[in-house]
């Protein structure tokens, strides 16, 4: 909404425009569309508060839950691990749809996809998106959730990810692919989950990532060999040219 606003007064802004913007925040949507393209995303069903219907049927959770037995349940539009829940099967499963609803009417409930957490940050630094060395996540608290992300020292990142070269083209295959599919522009993080046989499962598209001093994108900017400031003046120069 904002990005729209600023584009209806006139005004610049970093980043993507407003199409791209909210077709990443509405994980629902990003999701299908991802799908369409032939990129992998975790198996899942969106429920909605106002259709009454909070549960999906008994053959649709368990193809949810075949994979590794374990649920997430969380917003459609929200970020920051915000009202996400992560059960083992589908005890608890009210509670965390009714968590998730506090925050949007609509709720994805996704296969749970074991493996490492893996981000990468796509950039147009040059003429074409390309991609920054990838980094691991590894919280040491075992979930990466809201605490993990914002407290300093709750998560390792290894930068550049410990990745073979051919696993690395997969994963810079998905997010180059999920980039593209919504239209970005500029700069945008790409989340991912490389599950055991080193599949990369895009999660969500981050078209307004962090930037403090915990946050990745700075991390991924200074692998690739970028200051912080010159990284600035080339996503800001590039925005403008949108």
């Amino acid at each position: 909404r904002l990005q729209a606003a600023l584009e209806m007064a006139g005004l610049p802004f970093s980043g993507s425009r407003h199409g791209a913007c909210a077709l990443a925040m509405d994980k629902g949507a990003s999701k299908a569309l991802f799908r369409d393209r032939g990129l992998l995303a975790p198996e899942g069903v969106e429920v909605r508060r106002s259709s009454g219907v909070q549960r999906p049927s008994d053959s649709v959770m368990a193809e949810i839950l075949k994979r590794s037995g374990r649920l997430v349940v969380k917003p459609c539009r929200s970020g920051s691990s915000v009202g996400v829940s992560i059960l083992e099967g589908d005890r608890g499963l009210e509670a965390a749809l009714n968590k998730a609803f506090q925050h949007d009417e609509r709720v994805l409930l996704e296969a749970y996809i074991p493996g490492r957490e893996i981000a990468v940050t796509v950039w147009e630094g040059q003429e074409e998106a390309a991609c920054m060395p990838a980094i691991e996540i590894c919280p040491r608290g075992g979930l990466y959730d809201y605490s993990s992300k914002y407290t300093p020292g709750a998560s390792e990142y290894l930068v550049p990810a410990p990745l073979s070269v051919s696993v690395f083209a997969e994963v810079e295959h998905a997010a180059l692919g999920a980039y593209k599919a919504l239209g970005c522009g500029a700069f945008a993080r790409v989340d991912l989950r490389l599950d055991e046989e080193d599949r990369p499962f895009l999660l969500e598209v981050n078209t307004v990532p962090g930037m403090t001093s915990t946050s990745l994108v700075p991390k991924a900017a200074a692998a690739a060999g970028l200051s912080f400031g010159d990284f600035l003046i080339m996503v800001a120069e590039r925005s403008l040219s949108l």
